[in-house]
């Protein structure tokens, strides 16, 4: 079938690998493979579908390393492989995926810290960036600021991630969703993230932040959900 082009099999109760074979599919613009139970490495000859907009693997048992083959798949728009069991680093590569809208890689096993970060600095209409329930160490770093404007939700929960939230987040202008549940990050809530207009959720729920409550949060005035329990927070609750 060479000239398929779309192949959606998700939501099944498939078993076994990704057949290698799949990768002679090559004017496949959409891959959903999700919510099954397939299992083994994701094949390295996806990395030859250059046409995908789409590839959606999660919800399966896939393992083994990220694969660093992503990064020749350039016109990716959605990018999903939440929920498997893969392991090791992010790859760079990533960065070569300019058009990539949606990058999701929850519940895995993933590894290192989060200098693929920069790499995603490229894909300048990312608006959707989940890297929740891994176990990412490290600090955020200072050019999570040089991520796309257009993010409208970062989520980073359940990591080991230390170290203070970075002033530069108050470039992002246009995000809503901004969680950091459960890490280890540290002292005080930055007060440029009055700088966050849009924001509609902000989750620090479970860390060790410290200090008071910035009076600048009462300014944000889309703000629906302020979580800020369980950390080492002091000082009086301010009036807003």
């Amino acid at each position: 079938m060479s000239r398929l082009t779309l192949l959606n099999i998700g939501y099944n109760e498939l078993v076994g690998t990704i057949p290698s074979v799949v990768g002679n599919l090559t004017m496949l613009t959409t891959l959903d493979l999700s919510f099954s139970n397939l299992s083994g490495r994701i094949p390295v000859e996806l990395g030859t579908l250059t046409h995908l907009t789409f590839l959606h693997l999660g919800s399966n048992q896939l393992n083994g390393p990220f694969p660093a083959f992503i990064g020749n798949l350039s016109e990716l728009s959605v990018l999903a492989l939440v929920l498997n069991h893969l392991t090791g680093p992010v790859p760079s590569t990533l960065g070569n995926i300019r058009p990539l809208k949606r990058f999701d890689i929850r519940g895995n096993h993933l590894q290192g810290d989060l200098s693929f970060l920069s790499s995603l600095c490229n894909c300048r209409q990312l608006e959707t960036l989940l890297i929740s329930k891994n176990p990412f160490a490290g600090s955020l770093p200072n050019y999570v600021g040089n991520l796309s404007t257009s993010l409208l939700e970062f989520e980073g929960t359940d990591n080991h991630l230390i170290g203070g939230l970075p002033a530069t987040l108050s470039n992002l202008t246009n995000l809503r969703w901004l969680n950091f549940d459960n890490n280890q990050l540290s002292e005080t809530i930055p007060n440029s993230l009055l700088m966050l207009e849009n924001l509609h959720v902000l989750d620090l729920n479970r860390n060790r932040l410290s200090g008071p409550i910035p009076q600048e949060i009462g300014m944000l005035a889309r703000l629906i959900f302020l979580l800020l329990s369980d950390n080492k927070l002091s000082g009086s609750i301010p009036d807003w």
